[in-house]
């Protein structure tokens, strides 16, 4: 059975249980239902980040943190209940699709709570560990859980009050990765990671990773001669790191990519890879990501 033969069974409801059969007869894999998701999703049959998340409610989700992304986005204030959680809804935040309002996996990652977003979506975080040296494989010096919402709360002035998992991971390099000198009578930090590129490659990564897949974080590795980021998921067939570095786009995840955009993570020509992470290593280093 093909690729094209296997979808047309699943998506005529004829099937929750698939196998695949190689050419010898005794060699069989069950496809369980994370990896039909998957085989779905890159086939484009179905967005799996505005998929319902079950157990979810909407007080899962940050009400401040939302109520300043409509106010400072799209200058929509807070009116009655019932009309929120309409909007949220039109706006796939929230979803009634099993029968109850849950949130999608894209709002409860973009907008949850902290510990709501690491117990219903456990593969939403990020792992970082720092090696003490470049050949570490498994133990680091130092490791931190990132856990939370993609988004950091900011006051009016741009402040930020609570950050989110994008600026936490950053903000955790720029320190393990930096150092201070005096020039003249004032004190000057120097990143091993220009902070614009940095940011960057880590918005690349939740934005695109494969939320299908369960049981590992995004992975960031800071080794004394590298820093390695590993995000869940296989390229898309039509993508190869040839095409994302002459500035072809592709967005596993279009509605984490949207809200991302509104909030300035992501800029608007979606070229990041060439014109940031590229652009901006060779010009702090004079090298090329490898």
């Amino acid at each position: 059975m093909d690729k094209i033969e296997l979808l047309k069974l699943i998506n005529k409801g004829e099937s929750s249980f698939v196998e695949f059969k190689a050419d010898t007869p005794d060699i069989k894999a069950e496809t369980d239902r994370e990896e039909l998701r998957r085989l779905f999703q890159s086939s484009g049959m179905i967005h799996f980040e505005v998929t319902p998340v079950p157990r979810s409610k909407p007080e899962d989700l940050n009400e401040t943190l939302l109520v300043e992304y409509f106010r400072q986005v799209r200058d929509i204030g807070y009116d009655d209940k019932s009309k929120w959680l309409r909007l949220l809804m039109d706006n796939q935040i929230l979803s009634d699709e099993l029968g109850a309002v849950n949130c999608t996996l894209a709002g409860l990652i973009l907008f949850g709570k902290k510990d709501r977003v690491k117990k219903l979506i456990p593969q939403s975080g990020i792992t970082a560990v720092e090696h003490d040296s470049p050949d570490a494989d498994v133990a680091g010096r130092f490791r931190r859980e990132i856990n939370g919402p993609l988004i950091s709360l900011r006051e009016n002035s741009g402040f930020i009050t609570e950050e989110g998992i994008i600026d936490q991971a950053v903000n955790f390099v720029l320190r393990v990765r930096s150092k201070e000198k005096i020039e003249g009578t004032r004190r000057v930090t120097e990143y091993v990671y220009p902070p614009e590129v940095l940011r960057e490659v880590v918005v690349n990564a939740v934005a695109h990773r494969d939320y299908t897949i369960g049981g590992t974080n995004i992975g960031i590795w800071l080794y004394p001669d590298r820093l390695e980021i590993d995000s869940p998921g296989n390229l898309p067939n039509t993508i190869t790191i040839e095409r994302m570095i002459s500035g072809a786009r592709y967005h596993r995840n279009q509605t984490i990519v949207d809200y991302l955009r509104d909030m300035e993570y992501i800029e608007g020509s979606g070229r990041g890879v060439s014109r940031k992470i590229i652009r901006g290593m060779i010009e702090h280093s004079g090298k090329e990501i490898g």
